[in-house]
C-alpha cells in the first residue's frame, strides 16, 4: 500500500505562447513530463501554477492533469517569459497568498507530496516558506 496519495507539482510560468504551440523549453518540458510520468505510474497529480499571461494557454497534452492557479509568489514582468526571460523581482504579499493556496489544496494530508519544479532564489525562498508552513512532504 503507497502512503502517497497526491503529487502537488509547482512550477511557475508553464503556458505555451499562442503562434508558438509546438515550442516547449526545458522550464516547460519538465513539469509536463513529470505530471504524465506520475500519472501513468498511478499517482494523484496536479500542476499549481501562477495565472496564464494573456496569450498563452496550457495544451492538450495535459488535458488529463489538473492545473490550478496559485497567486504569484514574484513580480512579473508585463511581456511573458519566453520575450523578456525571468523575473527575479520577489512579491511576498504573493509568497503569502500562495501558501495559502497550497494549503487549500492539500488540506491537512500529511501523505501529499509537493515538488517544486524550476529553480531560482525566488522560488527556493518560496518553497523554504513554504516548506515551515505546510504539513505536506517537500
Amino acid at each position: 500500500m503507497r502512503l502517497i496519495k497526491k503529487i502537488v507539482l509547482i512550477a511557475f510560468e508553464i503556458g505555451v505562447v499562442s503562434g508558438f504551440e509546438s515550442v516547449r523549453s526545458a522550464h516547460i518540458q519538465v513539469p509536463y513530463k513529470l505530471a504524465q510520468d506520475l500519472k501513468e505510474r498511478g499517482y494523484d497529480v496536479v500542476i499549481a501554477t501562477n495565472p496564464l499571461r494573456d496569450g498563452t494557454f496550457i495544451p492538450c497534452e495535459l488535458s488529463s492533469i489538473p492545473v490550478v492557479f496559485i497567486p504569484d509568489p514574484r513580480k512579473r514582468k508585463t511581456q511573458n517569459v519566453m520575450h523578456a526571460g525571468f523575473s527575479s523581482k520577489i512579491d511576498m504579499i504573493g509568497i503569502v497568498k500562495a501558501i495559502f493556496a497550497i494549503r487549500k489544496i492539500i488540506g491537512n494530508d500529511r501523505n501529499t507530496v509537493l515538488h517544486f519544479v524550476n529553480g531560482s532564489f525566488g522560488v527556493g525562498l518560496f518553497a523554504s516558506i513554504t516548506s515551515m508552513v505546510v504539513r505536506a512532504s517537500k
